[in-house]
């Protein structure tokens, strides 16, 4: 069915507490170098300044587990990686390059590189949207398999989401919540 044009509108739904924690944020979870200072991870900055030369804002994140991709500026970077990199290396090979030894768990992100090239090269083009206005929900302690083990979120699960007034909801698998 079709959403209505509101749906996704900041106002169409008020917060509300969910049952298991509080109001979250940034639904990328990061390890704080310091209690209540925000960084993203080392390999995220390093692997970002070192394919395109423009080094990501340390203290955002856009690792949102959705973004609107447009297949020709994501051809223009890629292309612009390519030319950065040493004289025939395709860019698959050199995003793997840019990982630096030591982080390789947490060394490379597209969402990061791709956010961190459109505000350096395609400004005008980018509307941010803050996950304050447009709450969504990472890896919910209620998990993605269902009590008999099997998948996927229980209807109640899904409805608790809805009460606390998230947009949508993510689940990585590899995540201890799964």
């Amino acid at each position: 069915s079709a959403l209505a044009p509101d749906a996704f509108s900041p106002s169409a739904a008020p917060r509300r507490r969910a049952r298991w924690g509080t109001h979250l944020d940034s639904p990328a979870h990061f390890t704080q170098p310091t209690p209540g200072e925000f960084s993203l991870p080392t390999g995220y900055l390093t692997s970002t300044e070192a394919l395109l030369g423009v080094a990501p804002l340390s203290n955002v994140s856009y690792v949102t587990q959705w973004q609107v991709w447009h297949k020709p500026y994501v051809r223009e970077m890629l292309s612009e990686v390519e030319r950065r990199a040493p004289e025939g290396v395709h860019w698959p090979l050199a995003v793997l390059a840019s990982v630096a030894s030591g982080y390789e768990e947490q060394g490379f992100s597209e969402y990061t590189m791709y956010a961190t090239w459109l505000l350096a090269r395609r400004r005008q083009q980018v509307l941010l949207v803050s996950s304050r206005d447009y709450p969504w929900l990472r890896d919910p302690p209620s998990g993605v398999l269902n009590n008999q083990g099997e998948c996927c979120p229980s209807d109640e699960s899904l409805c608790q989401i809805a009460l606390g007034g998230f947009r949508f909801v993510s689940w990585e698998c590899t995540h201890a919540s799964a």
